[in-house]
């Protein structure tokens, strides 16, 4: 469970949110709601230890801020608003998902590229993964960057505006399979 007490965070000594008290626990969907510029996006960085913040954020009793990149990355997953085209495939960029599960040595094992393929196939890229994804659109490119955090096979995701990009059919599909991935344990 991520449990959130008396935190803040933003920029320039600028508090953009304050949350008293949430918990999140795997297998929730929760959405934050608000303005454009209230924190939503703020929030999401802190907790991922993009940004400082202050007060606390315990992932099962410790504080995210002092776990490793590493061991953050395998626990929770994120996917920023604002993606860049990356210049490589959609499989090479699916495959960087697994970065924080693989050994020193970064070679892909089995189980890397099982959940890799899994990932690819739930987002429906599997027939496309030797694009450039600098060559896709807006919602092909937001599928990839989706199958990358999945690859991850974090317990918990935490999505900025996930679906965007998407035209309403991938919307749609989208939120299917983060329904079914909170039904098997995942937030």
């Amino acid at each position: 469970m991520i449990e959130i007490k008396d935190f803040s965070a933003g920029y320039r000594g600028s508090k953009k949110i304050r949350i008293r008290e949430l918990d999140i626990r795997p297998g929730q969907i929760l959405g934050i709601l608000g303005r454009n510029g209230s924190g939503k996006s703020t929030f999401l960085r802190a907790l991922v230890g993009i940004i400082p913040y202050e007060g606390h954020a315990l992932l099962d009793g410790t504080e995210t801020a002092a776990m490793s990149h590493k061991d953050r990355a395998r626990r929770i997953a994120y996917l920023p608003q604002q993606l860049s085209p990356a210049r490589m495939d959609i499989l090479t960029l699916a495959s960087h998902g697994r970065f924080a599960r693989m050994s020193f040595s970064k070679v892909m094992g089995e189980e890397d590229k099982k959940a890799v393929r899994r990932a690819l196939e739930r987002t429906g890229l599997w027939q496309e993964r030797y694009r450039r994804v600098d060559t896709l659109s807006g919602g092909e490119r937001q599928r990839a960057y989706l199958a990358m955090v999945l690859a991850q096979d974090a317990e918990y995701m935490l999505l900025d505006e996930p679906a965007a990009a998407l035209d309403i059919a991938h919307q749609i599909e989208t939120m299917d399979l983060l329904k079914e991935l909170a039904s098997e344990g995942r937030g």
